[in-house]
């Protein structure tokens, strides 16, 4: 039912006036069925869009992980080369803290 005149735009704001003319549109099998194909159409819109978002979302996590993998690696190789070092220095630095205890 749609109001017809100026009715029709104080129908708009939820006021319904007397002189509101109301026109009925049946309902026919074709415009079922029309809304039925627009509904299948946008439900199948739907389902792509979150289809390649998945696999957007997939394909980024999946690089994620991969980063995530190459940083500890690199924090593993930055603890071994620290304690290398740290080792390496110690070693002359007790010789020379030796050698000068025993000037």
């Amino acid at each position: 039912m749609f109001p017809q005149g100026d009715d029709a735009d104080s129908a708009a704001g939820g006021h319904f006036g007397t002189n509101a003319i109301w026109i009925l549109k049946p309902v026919t099998a074709e415009t079922a069925k029309n809304e039925i194909g627009i509904l299948g159409e946008n439900i199948n819109q739907l389902s792509d869009t979150l289809e390649h978002t998945i696999s957007e979302l997939k394909t980024a996590n999946n690089e994620l992980k991969k980063d995530i993998q190459k940083k500890e690696e690199i924090d593993q190789m930055r603890r071994e080369f620290l304690s290398n070092v740290s080792h390496e220095l110690k070693t002359p630095i007790a010789l020379i803290q030796g050698y000068a205890e025993g000037l």
